[in-house]
């Protein structure tokens, strides 16, 4: 039976291609390496690495160095190479299906981003950027015994570990769009390129995910509004892919975060070009080391995108305000407001206050609130963020602020929240 990254390989390879055109591609992250201070990989049409460039932030070099403590007595599953190229092989594949770039992590936790470069309709090639941690260093030392084997690590791992950049969610999203940005004016300088062999890849050729209908199946729901039956079908979809993962924890994160992404982006609650949702999501899965946490989880990203109002055209005069209410759930962390709001509806101010009462039920105002809080309470239960962090990401002005409003919507403070659910394991 043919491996993931087997199938994955035989997906994406076409006919082989006419090699001139790698020299720009490599050229590409010669340049992007010392512009951005992170490494660079290159992979062909068939996803074999042709091209790195490594920076001391590369952290790679802190794996290396706590895989030799282990590889004497590992046992069989234990195949750290075959480990990552899967995961460079999914972010490949991921972001030629996304026509964009792909933020993931690896199997320690470091956070990589991919951009496909696609000329004349045919997967060429992908860029790999990275390594950054978006997770504290004291957290991420915490943790990497789980993803080494249980060794410890050692002065030498912490000043290898001192190298990695770490880094925000914002400066990850920009490094992935400038990445895109440049591999998209790549493909579109080549175009004029010929190839022989096969006709062009399709976007699901490239989906190896044996549950992929059932993922349609669970929009379809999502968008109707049907969170209930939708939780459901997901519990379903979570059971086989934890199945056929045979007990690999880290690629049943990597599925359930793919499960995520293709939700958010379906339903468009990140807003065109903006994966900032990712990066978040990616944030979140560093802290779940469970997989009855992951579950719920999955589980509260259902109940997340549910909640967008995909059924506000259908109110009386929802078609006015359909596009200012998704906008809403697309900006929640910025510092939106009224005004800026009704443009998008391209109402007045105070005519578009008074309809969006009216018919959404709630204040401008409390709406963006809720979004807010249902937000923040996410992170209060699947993360280890501070609550100064909690309100900056879901765009509360401070910490005080925070607590403040909270405290009015689920009568406790965010801190004891936070304690509850530690407590009863509850959403």
């Amino acid at each position: 039976m043919a491996s993931n990254i087997e199938r994955i390989r035989e997906a994406v390879a076409p006919d082989k291609q006419e090699s001139r055109v790698y020299d720009p591609i490599i050229s590409l992250a010669r340049q992007y390496h010392p512009a951005t201070g992170v490494s660079v990989r290159v992979f062909d049409n068939e996803v074999h690495e042709i091209y790195r460039v490594d920076h001391p932030s590369w952290g790679c070099q802190f794996c290396q160095h706590m895989r030799l403590g282990v590889q004497q007595k590992s046992s069989a599953e234990y195949q750290p190479k075959e480990h990552c190229a899967t995961t460079h092989v999914f972010g490949a594949v991921r972001s030629r299906q996304l026509s964009g770039h792909y933020v993931y992590q690896c199997r320690s936790g470091f956070t990589f981003w991919s951009s496909p470069i696609i000329i004349n309709g045919r997967f060429l090639a992908s860029v790999v950027a990275g390594s950054t941690m978006l997770m504290n260093r004291e957290e991420f030392i915490k943790r990497a015994p789980k993803y080494h084997q249980g060794r410890l690590v050692d002065t030498l791992g912490v000043q290898l570990l001192e190298q990695v950049e770490s880094t925000s969610e914002t400066r990850v999203v920009a490094l992935a769009e400038i990445l895109h940005l440049s591999c998209s004016a790549l493909s579109q300088k080549h175009s004029h390129m010929m190839f022989r062999g096969a006709g062009r890849t399709q976007d699901r050729d490239l989906v190896f995910n044996a549950e992929f209908k059932m993922y349609e199946e669970l929009l379809v729901l999502v968008e109707s509004g049907s969170t209930h039956e939708a939780k459901d079908l997901a519990v379903t979809i979570f059971q086989k892919i934890d199945e056929a993962m045979e007990s690999d924890f880290f690629r049943l994160k990597e599925q359930i975060l793919d499960l995520a992404i293709f939700l958010t982006n379906a339903t468009n609650v990140q807003g065109s070009g903006d994966f900032s949702l990712n990066v978040q999501f990616l944030r979140d899965l560093q802290m779940i080391m469970t997989t009855e946490d992951l579950r719920e989880w999955l589980l509260s990203v259902i109940e997340m995108v549910s909640s967008i109002p995909t059924r506000v055209s259908q109110l009386k005069y929802g078609h006015l305000l359909v596009h200012a209410v998704r906008y809403m759930h697309q900006n929640f962390s910025k510092n939106i407001t009224l005004e800026e709001v009704s443009k998008i509806a391209k109402l007045s101010p105070s005519y578009f206050s008074r309809l969006f009462k009216t018919e959404m039920g709630l204040s401008f105002t409390e709406y963006l609130n809720r979004i807010r809080i249902n937000e923040s309470k996410r992170k209060l239960k699947f993360t280890n963020l501070t609550l100064f962090e909690i309100a900056n990401i879901c765009g509360f002005s401070d910490q005080s602020y925070f607590t403040k409003i909270f405290k009015r919507a689920e009568g406790i403070s965010p801190g004891r929240y936070r304690q509850s659910q530690k407590n009863d394991g509850s959403i």
